[in-house]
């Protein structure tokens, strides 16, 4: 994007004046020995919410700098987009004696490969040499699958559309309109044989996942080359091309030289000849005569795009014609792309900034050059008069004569070409030369009139409609229907049906989110939040769907682990963001520090700026560490000496202990002594480079690793350090990893010996200190690993990737099931984990608790349905159902004469797909406790057929869901017209099985079987406040409690969020008696209360003499009543009077067991009332 969207300030509530500290930042300066501890609220501006202070422009845009940031960190040259000069293959690299081998196990080489290629044979011989295990654990995919709500520049309905990551390059088959490849910046190839309804990863096993370019062979489709390495952006991952014979299921490296670190901006086919293939790239013009096998440099300079003639039917000559976009100007060759010559454009700029040339597919006389380059003009969106914003001018000229000359065509009137080197592209309508599409920051569609006029709108940002992700990189068209538009953006990939008026996400299914940092939950595994390349910031809530939660570009975040609903995230440069409700979407307030420009990126800090938290101390890290001791509210700073570099990486081990890593490779120590941050004090420089990461033995606080991201400079490699004396010495221990960038390091805090690395090319780990590494990249993608974590409560190493989402790893887990299937009982139950969590703080929900009966997987749509078609409920609708911009599908209350629909939703994490999945739904009377199964129920499962008096009935036959692949859960949809004898209040237990991953159990009692049993999910819940459409809303319902389990005495109560929602109870006659003994409080019902206590008693003429209906109690938060005495099923009844009008919330009524476990329980649920 061009600037993150919270560049432009909105308002804050209160909103402070910024102000700036003598010592840096807001609210807290530098004492003359060091920082102070902040305690408290300590200056009235740190009481007021403070404002995101606006940015200057950077120069070349935020994608340029984030380019940098990466080459900064592995010390590789920078790139210069303003270069003359070719990228050389590997040359950036710094290949060579600086390259050489390491012991034990040959590190480096000196053959001039590229240190990717060198690292990816090196894994490859560690993965041979590792243990072997029958079916070795493995690395599971998290996501995400579908990031709903995602950003752009458009406003209203349509226009926050489902995103994924960058694409590239995207290829239509031209024999198959549904069978697409998209090219992944750093996620690879990705295939789509349904249209882009479903997407399978094809290139994960291959050196790079670095793609540029992607062309079919038109005469040929089976064949499909691929360019590595990302012309756009990160260059020198490229290993060269690929190539498959099967239309782009499995790929093989066909040619490395002489493509090794440079990146593909193009590829083309010629239609005429299979084996004529041209490359535009970093390095320059290429040419193949023999199918890609090798290649000739036809031209020296970078070369951007590529247009050869369309074939004219019968002309063996038609092809010859090619245009190539290249640093120095268009230039145009005759023969084929042998031999090139210069073409005059009028006004052609002296500097170029990006220049793509396109052929009329339906008039090859017509050709457009849409250009960017001096001078420096005001950009039409952004610049104002008090802050003025430049950018290069764009450039449009047009061919209408083969072989003749260019005019001068007018531009979109409102183009930003700010980031022209990063995304830019045009196509000319398959069937119109007069209709032409170009991309910069947004797209435009021009329409050409007979007398030479444009009229050009811009069809990715819209006021009202559909809008798409800006940052545009690739086009392509149906080879069907010319209408149907592709667009490929750094928000991954959209289809719009009719020339641009309207579009459609397809990146439901992909997996190419490119993580930069990853920040967990202590207690819960199903909470992750992760900062991402322009899209944002991302919350993970135990299933394929991640929920957008702040806009912007995302960088690093942290986790109050003392009180983890307090968790921040950062943007780029100084400063964050901190919610302290558990990081949902319009949870986050702006805290600053807020810092000189002189402390700030670019002099200042690192674009990325390092963030690290420890209870109530957060720190964040330039040319000085800002520290807060309270949470963020007041600020103080320590600048790190003058030799130091900038800030890169940070440990707190204890409240009162600072580690700060550089840029140059040096260490820092900051002590708080009293209430004053000491002065750094240096603890060595275990080598020259980029301290990517610092992290101190939690059982040891004298044994220190630091990690190295360096490829060049004064390091061979990424490196790996040890301190066993807290900084005094330091041991290199990298011996024996591949000679690559090292990005993160954790550690087993049972085993402090094991210790695992994150590395561009893998993950590795270590039993015994670093002194022997193994590769533990089983199942992982050989994508970049940015950040890993170690959630030491579930033992699973979690793994961010840059474009292909996060990966973990049950690291006990010595084999792992091929398939497993199962549904999540709770917002916290991630299927792992028996029993279940129950009971516990729900981390999405502050104050609300989370139970085993609140089945996540299932849920009910009554009349009018939320989707035309039961087939329209996929995995993304189905999660899609909270938050401020939900979608998707809410759960529903059955209503008795009514056809309602029933869904269940089935998760996979194995390897292999679970086939010919059956899935049954029963129902039963809503209680707090619910009765036990039938005897006989598992007898002939799933056919099984209940007797006609058992408490719990079949909804109808059993589903069979062909297929539940890993990351593709599936749907199973039942209509279900609910009997006229159904009770009001209706629970729903769903059981799964597989052929390959059958249920195993005899258990009949609900609780035992749901919380021991990940194929089994109740949902035991109530809306209060339904739409209109369903029925009114719930003012009291009757329900009961019973023995559940082998307990004979239990307690009875609510959790808080039932305090707020249940006004008040009416309890049996024994019941009611313990209340008054226990002084409950009382409260008077009021007329409507008594109406509908009259209707329930009518409707079930027991409850008359079964309630004390004289008296309500008002319960409190928690327990109510205690030593309740339950010798069968058929216990209490009680009527609950709720407060319908609260909404987005839910409570639960709780029975618990004398061993103070759930036993049972109920839930009410009250949906966004606004």
């Amino acid at each position: 994007m061009r600037e993150p969207f919270l560049d432009e300030p909105v308002p804050a509530k209160g909103r402070a004046k910024r102000g700036v500290s003598k010592g840096g930042a807001t609210a807290g300066r530098a004492a003359k020995g060091g920082a102070k501890a902040t305690k408290g609220k300590t200056k009235a501006a740190a009481r007021k919410k403070l404002a995101r202070p606006r940015r200057p422009r950077v120069p070349g845009g935020k994608a340029l700098a984030r380019l940098h940031f990466f080459e900064k960190q592995r010390e590789i040259e920078e790139t210069d987009i303003s270069r003359k000069k070719p990228d050389k293959p590997a040359a950036k690299l710094g290949r060579g004696a600086r390259a050489s081998a390491r012991s034990s196990g040959s590190r480096g080489s000196s053959d001039g490969a590229s240190p990717y290629v060198l690292a990816f044979s090196r894994k490859e011989h560690l993965d041979i040499t590792a243990p072997a295990a029958p079916v070795e654990q493995a690395w599971r995919p998290l996501g995400p699958y579908s990031t709903p709500h995602g950003q752009t520049y458009g406003k209203g309905p349509g226009s926050k559309p489902s995103v994924s990551g960058r694409i590239i390059a995207i290829a239509v088959d031209p024999g198959n309109a549904n069978h697409i490849l998209i090219g992944s910046g750093g996620g690879g190839v990705w295939e789509t044989k349904d249209g882009g309804n479903s997407w399978d990863p094809r290139t994960d096993d291959q050196p790079s996942l670095s793609t540029g370019a992607i062309a079919f062979d038109p005469s040929n489709p089976l064949i499909v080359y691929v360019g590595t390495g990302e012309g756009d952006s990160v260059s020198a991952l490229g290993v060269g091309i690929l190539r498959s014979t099967d239309g782009g299921t499995t790929w093989t490296l066909r040619a490395r030289a002489p493509f090794e670190g440079i990146g593909f901006y193009d590829l083309v086919v010629d239609p005429l000849n299979s084996n004529h293939l041209l490359a535009a790239t970093t390095g320059g013009l290429f040419e193949s005569t023999n199918g890609g096998t090798v290649w000739t440099q036809r031209r020296a300079q970078v070369t951007w795009d590529l247009s050869m003639h369309p074939p004219v039917s019968g002309d063996a000559n038609s092809t010859k014609e090619v245009f190539a976009g290249c640093r120095d100007g268009l230039f145009r060759s005759t023969n084929g792309g042998s031999s090139w010559s210069l073409v005059s454009l009028p006004g052609m700029p002296s500097s170029r900034k990006r220049i793509e040339v396109c052929h009329a597919p339906s008039d090859g006389n017509v050709v457009y050059v849409w250009a960017a380059g001096n001078p420096m003009v005001p950009d039409p969106v952004d610049s104002t008069p008090r802050q003025p914003v430049t950018m290069p001018k764009p450039y449009l000229w047009r061919r209408s004569v083969f072989g003749g000359a260019f005019a001068a065509n007018t531009t979109p009137p409102n183009v930003q070409t700010g980031q022209a080197w990063y995304d830019w592209f045009a196509a000319i309508a398959p069937n119109n030369p007069d209709v032409l599409y170009v991309g910069a920051i947004n797209v435009h569609r021009g329409v050409r009139s007979t007398t030479g006029s444009w009229n050009w709108t811009t069809i990715s940002a819209r006021n009202s409609g559909d809008s798409i992700h800006p940052d545009q990189h690739a086009i392509a068209f149906s080879p069907t229907d010319p209408n149907v538009v592709y667009v490929g953006n750094d928000g991954g990939i959209f289809r719009s049906p009719d020339a641009g008026a309207s579009w459609r996400s397809l990146n439901k299914g992909l997996s190419i989110t490119e993580f930069e940092f990853l920040t967990q939950h202590p207690q819960f595994e199903t909470w992750l939040i992760g900062g991402l390349q322009d899209n944002g910031t991302v919350r993970y809530e135990g299933e394929e769907v991640w929920f957008h939660v702040a806009d912007g570009d995302g960088g690093d975040c942290a986790t109050n682990n003392s009180s983890p609903y307090t968790c921040y995230h950062t943007f780029y440069a100084m400063g964050m963001e901190r919610s302290t409700k558990g990081g949902g979407w319009d949870s986050w307030d702006w805290i600053g520090p807020n810092v000189d420009p002189a402390d700030d990126y670019d002099q200042g800090a690192l674009f990325y700026p390092p963030l690290e938290v420890n209870g109530r101390v957060v720190a964040q890290a330039g040319k000085k560490v800002f520290i807060s001791t309270d949470t963020g509210t007041t600020w103080g700073s320590v600048p790190l000496p003058g030799v130091a570099g900038l800030g890169s990486a940070l440990a707190i081990p204890t409240t009162s202990r600072i580690y700060a890593g550089t840029d140059n490779g040096r260490i820092y120590r900051l002590d708080l002594v009293g209430s004053v941050w000491s002065n750094p004090v240096a603890v060595g420089r275990p080598a020259t480079g980029f301290v990517s990461d610092i992290l101190v033995d939690p059982t040891n606080a004298n044994r220190l690793w630091a990690a190295y991201s360096s490829l060049a400079g004064g390091v061979v490699g990424g490196r790996v350090f040890r301190s066993d004396n807290a900084g005094a010495n330091w041991q290199d221990v990298s011996a024996g990893l591949p000679n690559i960038a090292i990005n993160a390091i954790e550690i087993d805090p049972l085993n402090p010996d094991t210790v695992f690395v994150a590395a561009d090319v893998g993950v590795y780990r270590s039993t015994n200190a670093g002194v022997v590494w193994n590769s533990f990249n089983n199942g992982l993608p050989n994508a970049l690993v940015k950040d890993l974590l170690f959630h030491g409560r579930s033992r699973l190493l979690r793994a961010a990737t840059q474009s292909r989402g996060v990966w973990e790893i049950a690291v006990d887990q010595a084999t792992i099931p091929s398939v497993e299937i199962y549904l999540r009982d709770s917002t916290v139950d991630s299927g792992r984990t028996s029993p279940s969590p129950s009971g516990v703080p729900d981390p999405f929900n502050l104050g609300a608790q989370t139970f085993w009966w609140q089945c996540q997987d299932v849920k009910v749509d009554t009349p009018s349905f939320q989707r035309p078609s039961m087939a329209d409920v996929d995995f993304e609708f189905f999660e899609d159902d909270h938050g401020v911009f939900a979608t998707g599908l809410s759960h529903e209350n059955p209503q008795r004469n009514r056809t309602v629909r029933v869904f269940v939703q089935v998760h996979n994490r194995g390897i292999n797909p679970a086939t010919n999945v059956a899935v049954k739904v029963f129902f039963a009377a809503s209680a707090v406790a619910l009765p036990n199964l039938p005897t006989g129920f598992w007898s002939g499962f799933p056919n099984n057929v209940l007797p006609a008096g058992s408490p719990w009935q079949q909804i109808g036959p059993h589903k069979v869901v062909p297929k539940v692949e890993a990351g593709k859960a599936q749907i199973a949809g039942f209509e279900w017209t609910v009997p006229a004898t159904a009770p009001d209040n209706i629970s729903l237990l769903a059981i799964i099985t597989a052929d390959n991953d059958v249920i195993s159990t005899s258990e009949l009692n609900i609780a035992e079987l749901v919380t021991s049993n990940k194929k089994c999910g109740l949902k035991n819940m109530l809306v209060v406040n339904p739409s209109p459409s369903v029925g009114p809303s719930v003012r009291a319902l009757s329900l009961s409690i019973g023995r559940a389990g082998t307990s004979t005495k239990y307690s009875l109560g609510g959790d808080r969020g039932a305090a707020s929602m249940i006004r008040g109870v009416v309890l049996s006659k024994r019941l009611s008696a313990m209340a008054k003994k226990a002084k409950l409080s009382r409260i008077k019902l009021d007329n409507d209360d008594r109406d509908e206590l009259t209707k329930l008693m009518e409707a079930t003429p027991s409850l008359k003499k079964q309630l004390d209906a004289k008296v309500a109690y008002a319960p409190p938060d928690g327990v109510w009543l205690e030593n309740i005495q339950l010798k069968s099923e058929k216990g209490e009844p009680l009527i609950v009077f709720v407060n319908s009008k609260l909404g987005n919330r839910h409570g639960s009524i709780i029975q618990w067991a004398d061993d103070g476990s759930a036993a049972s329980g109920f839930t009410l649920q009250a949906h966004r009332n606004d």
